[in-house]
């Protein structure tokens, strides 16, 4: 892969935001290091996916096994393809507060830290059973009119029976958790990212679906469906897949193909309703040790989506003891004992658009239902819509406006994840942990001021080489140091599903290490015991995981040397990697500090003191109100702003009035966010202000 090219993006005032954040030519810069496959291509393969597909509906009417169905809690379920082996694969929807739990309420609600960080002119994909119904009232753009689902193929032509219904209403749902615009007086359906657009498919030719997606620049895409090996009552089709699960099969591995050759875009994968079935599956396995473990399938075993397990309702993280998993989220971990699920979001009865067939007495289309289901594919776009938010802040936000790797976003996601289940680290429960909004946010902006307790890097591992990086840690601090790569696709064999093999190999290509040293003390990565009676988190070298996390709760003051090497040869000769690093915790990385301006230096024999003052409103639009005490009335006031490189950008001298406010223009700033530095007899304090 070529090296990504970074491009800028000019930021407007949002009042007047006609530019996109993903236009055609974001877009563009996105996909210019992509190699793009041609038309011809892509239909000749679609094509070819299209007659399996038809030749395994044949098969299925051959072998007197059912086309389409519903399993015992109700999910729609239809054959797709046929494996080598001859066996069908059939495909079903996985649906069985999601904004407060995963902390996005905390941004972009009105009293958030960046409320204009909800979605504007981002695109999530949708690919799902069917198309989203585009005409719900809760879609409706307010910006620029008609409604924010593009339906990205013809929709259904065939009769608007149950099947239709269950599908159509399953992609509504799952559209409106990501960017539901909350028409409801009470906003309970507001998605997590309320004024984003959806690009909706259906799931049918998925992998040239994706392809097309990464193409076009389109940087995160949810996928809430994956396969079906049970019947009606919840047995096993046939007895020969229950050595499937938490297998590295074909469908794990197109998922990997397409992140790989494009390496901005992410898939979001619900990992599945079948966490009650446990011993439906591993009574064929005359394994009665096998408990609460082992039911992952397909796409929820790809190395490089992230794969999102439910949880109930979190109305207030304090700790790991206050996230509960589902009863029917499918646990990890895969057959190498990678940390399969990913994360955690809520799944249980999530409210969201939805859609009904007409009745046949009115044949009239109602675009204002709303309803709750529950299910991992409810759990999936919550998580769809957080990674999109924080793309969003890296284009809009972040100073090279450029979009970030998907194994940056991975890394983000897995650093700054809440603890969740009864034992320290990632498991195979929650992956790393509950989904945290803010606390990614918070990493992003500190690591934007290139302060030296917080960075996000993307760098390149050449074969034989070692990636060095020394952080100096000022005080008793949490260290934290999380790598990410994107993998190449791996090899689809049957060892895959011998688990005795599979203990002492791996499904990764490429192995890369982290590793943190500090005076011959080595600092190593979580990863799990590979025990199928007890799969916990250790800390030890990992050789099956593309994201590794190294923990230190107390870092003592000194000099710490992350380490970034590899195992064996590079495939390619080389290997991109995403670290995230950051030191303290997340709330206090981004700190109101006085800001040194190279041009008019402070006297450092000046002794200033903290100059109490209210700041209003925040964020700002045009202006903003500076309100100081009783003793400053009629005195001067100096106030400078400085962005996010120390630069000076305004500059305000006054005298304050008899209440003592003054008021600053901030107009012909850009959006993004600035410090305000006010001064007056002889006191000054910096306060951090985001301009809308």
């Amino acid at each position: 892969m070529k090296k990504y090219t970074r491009f800028i993006l000019l930021l407007l005032p949002l009042s007047c935001f006609n530019l996109n954040a993903q236009d055609l030519q974001t877009r563009a810069k996105i996909t210019s290091n992509y190699t793009i496959l041609s038309d011809k291509v892509l239909r000749e393969t679609e094509v070819k996916i299209e007659n399996r597909r038809l030749r395994s509906i044949k098969e299925a009417k051959v072998q007197n096994m059912p086309v389409f169905g519903y399993t015992r809690d109700g999910s729609y379920y239809e054959v797709f393809d046929i494996d080598s082996n001859g066996m069908l694969l059939y495909r079903r929807l996985l649906n069985a507060g999601s904004r407060v739990t995963a902390r996005v309420d905390l941004i972009n609600s009105p009293e958030g830290i960046i409320p204009s960080l909800n979605g504007l002119d981002m695109i999530a994909g949708v690919v799902d059973g069917e198309l989203a119904l585009a005409n719900h009232e809760d879609f409706a753009s307010e910006e620029y009119g008609g409604s924010r689902i593009v339906e990205r193929e013809n929709d259904y032509s065939g009769p608007r029976d149950k099947r239709f219904e269950e599908r159509k209403m399953h992609a509504t749902h799952v559209a409106g958790t990501i960017a539901g615009g909350g028409k409801l007086s009470n906003g309970m359906s507001e998605g997590i990212a309320p004024k984003a657009t959806i690009w909706s498919y259906s799931w049918n030719g998925d992998l040239i679906k994706m392809t097309k997606m990464a193409q076009e620049g389109v940087l995160v895409s949810n996928h809430s469906y994956g396969l079906n090996y049970f019947d009606d009552n919840g047995n096993l089709l046939h007895s020969s897949l229950a050595n499937k699960f938490g297998s590295y099969e074909a469908e794990s591995e197109k998922f990997d193909w397409v992140t790989y050759n494009y390496d901005n875009y992410l898939p979001v994968v619900a990992a599945g309703n079948d966490g009650d079935l446990t011993f439906a599956v591993h009574g064929y396995r005359s394994k009665t040790d096998k408990v609460n473990v082992d039911m992952l399938t397909g796409t929820s075993v790809s190395k490089n989506v992230v794969v999102v397990a439910a949880v109930h309702d979190v109305p207030n993280y304090i700790g790991a003891q206050d996230v509960r998993l589902t009863y029917f989220s499918s646990q990890g971990p895969t057959n190498d004992f990678r940390i399969k699920p990913d994360i955690a979001a809520k799944g249980y009865k999530v409210y969201s658009p939805i859609y009904q067939n007409p009745t046949k007495s009115t044949n009239e289309l109602k675009t204002n239902l709303y309803g709750n289901l529950s299910g991992t594919s409810m759990a999936a776009p919550a998580v769809s819509g957080v990674l999109l938010l924080w793309q969003q802040w890296a284009l809009k936000v972040g100073k090279d406006h450029s979009p970030m790797k998907s194994a940056t976003v991975r890394a983000l996601m897995a650093h700054t994840a809440d603890e969740a289940g009864i034992n320290p680290g990632p498991d195979h429960l929650f992956g790393w942990g509950l989904i945290n909004a803010l606390a990614g946010v918070q990493v992003l902006e500190a690591a934007e001021l290139k302060k030296d307790y917080a960075f996000i890097l993307e760098e390149k591992l050449i074969t034989n080489q070692e990636f060095r990086k020394t952080i100096d840690v000022k005080e008793p601090r949490k260290l934290i140091a999380t790598l990410a790569w994107t993998d190449l696709p791996g090899k689809v064999s049957s060892e895959n599903m011998d688990e005795e093999k599979m203990k002492v190999k791996s499904n990764l290509v490429n192995d890369l290490d982290i590793v943190v040293k500090k005076d011959g003390v080595s600092y190593f990565p979580w990863k799990l015991t590979k025990d199928w009676k007890n799969p916990i988190a250790i800390k030890g070298i990992n050789d099956v995981d593309n994201i590794e996390k190294v923990e230190i709760d107390i870092a003592e003051p000194g000099k710490y040397e992350i380490v970034v090497s590899h195992n064996n040869e590079l495939m390619t000769g080389a290997q991109n990697f995403s670290l995230v690093v950051t030191v303290g915790e997340f709330d206090d990385l981004v700190v109101e500090e006085p800001i040194i301006d190279p041009v008019d230096p402070v006297d450092p024999s000046k002794e200033f003191k903290d100059l109490e003052f209210v700041l209003w409103p925040n964020p700002a639009t045009t202006s903003f109100n500076v309100k100081m005490g009783e003793e400053y009335i009629d005195a001067p006031v100096s106030v400078r702003i400085f962005d996010l490189n120390s630069r000076l950008v305004g500059e305000f001298n006054y005298n304050s009035t008899e209440d003592g406010i003054v008021v600053v223009p901030v107009d012909k700033l850009s959006s993004s966010i600035y410090f305000v530095e006010v001064q007056s007899k002889g006191k000054k304090k910096q306060m951090r202000i985001i301009k809308q």
